[in-house]
Order: structure tokens, then C-alpha cells, then sequence
């Protein structure tokens, strides 16, 4: 079974206009080369679970978002996702960008596929140039709506996980991806707080309803059942959203979300008491066994650089930065990411060595990247 990437352009797709016949002509050219690549690995597409020598136990949907902004950071969640593969899994990644994302930031990505897939993985790319045009607010990319419009654009998938890119994933997800939806449920999302609920809170809303999407196990079969998708996107265009989706997904669909477990979704915060004080401002009907809660914050199964604390910032305080530099440099592209983001070689060699023997939230040796 082969690697498979294919590129697939959205009905929205608009072309840019050009001033002379030589870029007109170029442009043409390269369209007619990857639409017949497009048709090309639909043949192909068929194909893609025979194979007489691996039987996979697991076929995962999973979507990411990603402009060129944040290509490295994709780059790196992929790596981390692909090096914690079950050998029985078998990844189809959805890949939601727009006209921004350029051909060589895909190379790259498919650079990663072809590297760490283990001929395990089917890539799509969806061009989503059209949509949520005049929906940007704050400091968020508009991509961060593509996620909602997932139950048309695979209306054969009924089940997704959709994931941030700001972060890594340190175990295969299997486990998640087959928890069971409860009745009429459309989102599994960790529960949420801090400012987030203000907002919430101003639609008359109470706060122990409220997950974070910024991962979420979608009901997708559900979603176009009950035309949801169409709701929430009515609710992005009357209402001016300082949290943007993640409010619009909380008020639309107020009864019928359901909570993760924290592991899937835990965040860089530095402090396990900062993380039960957080924790409290939910009803209590949604807070963790504290025993529980604290395993998921030292063995997660996705860890979330949240808001500014970036890895890759150099700005900012960073907790448990060094997990994403040790995927950096497992990636490839380690001296390339290294001088995107202005860093010190010498520095994140030394920020790598503070790995503890047992590999800390990586669970083994360091030794393995080198």
C-alpha cells in the first residue's frame, strides 16, 4: 500500500488575474498537470485499503487546518502523529487551507507523509478559498472556521477527529477515535474555561456546557442529519464573535455536546494546580477526578500550546517547549526551521538535553532522534 496525495480543489476555488499571456498560459499549464494528477490518484483512490500484507485494525478520519503561516507547526504535528502510529492504523488526513497555501509549503508536508507514513496514510487537500471570507476577528486566521464545514465536504465520512496544529500527539489515537457518541451528541470536546466563557455567557448560556474546539471527535452523520452545519454558519454571519467558531459550535449546539477525556487535549500550562483552579470554573457535574486529571496532565495524549506560548515564539514562556524542538529535529527540516524562527542551534541543543533519561512526557529515550 503506497502513500497517497492528491490534491482536490473546492467548486470556490478562484483564480487570480494576471497581467501578461506568459503567466496566463503558466497558470493554465499548471492547472491541467494537477488536475490530471487529481484524476490520476482518483484511480488510485480505490485501491488504498488492499494490501494482502498489513491488515489494519484502525482507519482514522482526521482534518487539520493550516495557511503558510503555519506550515512548520504542521509539519510538526504530523511528525509526532506519525511517529506514534499503531502499526494497525491507518491515518486519512483531510487538509483544509485555501489559495494562501502554497505549492511548495505542500511539498513539504508531503515530504513528511512519504517519510513517516510507512505507506499507511491517504492525504487530501481541500481548497476552502471561498468560504468565511468576512468571518476573521481578533487575531485568528479564518481557517480556524474550515472544521465547520466537514459534514458536506466528506458526506461519506460520518465520524472525523479535527485537531489544531499547535501541538504534538504522543500516542495513537485509536482510543479516541472510537469512543462512542452518545445519543443525538454532535461534539466530544474537553471541557473549557478562563475567558472563553464570558462570551458563552453573554448568549444567556450556562458554563458546564462549554467544550473547547480546538479538538474535537465530530459526529458527522449527525451533523448533516440535522443540518447543523447550515445553523452554525448562520450564527458566524449575524453575530461578531471575539472566539469565533468556538463560540458559534457552543451556542448552536448548547445540548447536544459531550466531554473528552483531558488526555486528548491538555494544555501548556506550567502548573498542575493553575490547571485544577482552571478546572473550577466549571460545574461540577464536569470536573475531573482529580487523580484522573492529573495523569492526563503528565501522560497526554495531545499536548496543546495554547493561545501565545508558542514553541516556536521566542518571545514568550514556553512550558514543555523542548517536546516540540525534539520532533523538530526528528522532522528534516530541523536547520530550515531552525533559521525560519531565528533560533540558536547551540540553544536548542542545549534545551534538548533537558529531556529526562525516561523520556518525560515522550516516554522513552531521547537517543531515538539522533
Amino acid at each position: 500500500m503506497k502513500n497517497y496525495i492528491k490534491v482536490k480543489f473546492s467548486k470556490y476555488k478562484k483564480g487570480k488575474k494576471f497581467s501578461s499571456c506568459y503567466f496566463i498560459l503558466l497558470k493554465l499549464f499548471i492547472e491541467v498537470v494537477l488536475l490530471y494528477i487529481y484524476f490520476a490518484n482518483n484511480k488510485k483512490g480505490k485501491e488504498i485499503f488492499i494490501n494482502s500484507n498489513i491488515q489494519y485494525n484502525n482507519t482514522i478520519h482526521l482534518s487539520l487546518n493550516v495557511d503558510d503561516k503555519y506550515i512548520y507547526p504542521c509539519i510538526i504535528f504530523l511528525t509526532s502523529l506519525l511517529d506514534n502510529k499503531a502499526n494497525s492504523t491507518f491515518y486519512i488526513i483531510h487538509i483544509l487551507a485555501d489559495n494562501n497555501l502554497s505549492k511548495k509549503y505542500m511539498k513539504k508536508i508531503n515530504n513528511i507523509i512519504k517519510r513517516f507514513g510507512n505507506h499507511s496514510i491517504n492525504l487530501t487537500y481541500y481548497n476552502l478559498d471561498g468560504y468565511f471570507k468576512n468571518a476573521t476577528n481578533w487575531n485568528i486566521s479564518k481557517a480556524t472556521y474550515y472544521k465547520i464545514v466537514l459534514p458536506s465536504l466528506l458526506p461519506n465520512v460520518d465520524k472525523i477527529i479535527f485537531a489544531d496544529v499547535d501541538m504534538i500527539n504522543l500516542e495513537d489515537l485509536s482510543e479516541m477515535y472510537n469512543i462512542e457518541f452518545k445519543e443525538n451528541m454532535y461534539f466530544c470536546g474537553i471541557a473549557d474555561y478562563i475567558e472563553h466563557l464570558d462570551e458563552f455567557n453573554e448568549f444567556g448560556l450556562s458554563s458546564d456546557k462549554y467544550i473547547n474546539c480546538g479538538v474535537l471527535l465530530m459526529n458527522l452523520k449527525a451533523l448533516r442529519e440535522n443540518s447543523i452545519e447550515k445553523k452554525i454558519i448562520d450564527f458566524v454571519a449575524n453575530h461578531t464573535l471575539k472566539f469565533q467558531e468556538q463560540t458559534a459550535i457552543n451556542c448552536v449546539c448548547f445540548n447536544n455536546t459531550q466531554v473528552l477525556p483531558y488526555k486528548y487535549n491538555i494544555f501548556a500550562i506550567p502548573s498542575f494546580n493553575r490547571y485544577i483552579n482552571l478546572n473550577n470554573q466549571q460545574n461540577i457535574k464536569y470536573k475531573e477526578n482529580i487523580s484522573e486529571l492529573k495523569e492526563a496532565y503528565n501522560k497526554p495524549t495531545l499536548f496543546h500550546y495554547v493561545s501565545l506560548d508558542k514553541p516556536w515564539l521566542q518571545e514568550t514562556t514556553k512550558f514543555n517547549r523542548v517536546y516540540w524542538w525534539y520532533y523538530v529535529k526528528m522532522s528534516g527540516f530541523y536547520q530550515e526551521i531552525l533559521d525560519y524562527y531565528q533560533f540558536n542551534k547551540d540553544d536548542i541543543e542545549a534545551l534538548l538535553k533537558q529531556i529526562p533519561e525516561d523520556g518525560g512526557l515522550l516516554r522513552r529515550n531521547y537517543k531515538k532522534s539522533n
